[in-house]
């Protein structure tokens, strides 16, 4: 019985662990390794490819062994850079090792 027990706490605690690693967005490209990608954001929202790309604001978010602070949404990204109009939206993913990340978001447009 406490063998079985040891084996669902294990596992329980390896499902919950590698959640947020399983279900990254797409443009996350490793788990182990440091790396510094970027890449268009996913968003599925209505770009203006009209609006000139006068303005840039960004936002960022990190994380610390799963802990996680910051807001690194459009929304603040758009406040930060005065930008009422979107023409594109880029992100950057910094991962050193599972132990910490940083996301940014950075939102083009006027």
């Amino acid at each position: 019985m406490t063998r079985l027990v040891a084996i669902a706490a294990a596992l329980v605690l390896l499902v919950s662990l590698g959640g947020c690693v399983f279900t990254a967005p797409a443009q996350v490209q490793g788990i182990m390794i440091t790396m510094n990608d970027g890449s268009p954001h996913p968003w599925s929202g209505e770009f203006d490819n009209g609006v000139a790309c006068s303005k840039s604001g960004s936002a960022e978010a990190s994380g610390i062994l799963g802990v996680a602070f910051g807001d690194a949404s459009i929304h603040t990204a758009m406040a930060n850079g005065g930008i009422t109009k979107i023409h594109h939206v880029d992100s950057k993913t910094l991962s050193v090792l599972g132990i910490y990340a940083k996301s940014t978001t950075v939102v083009w447009g006027e």
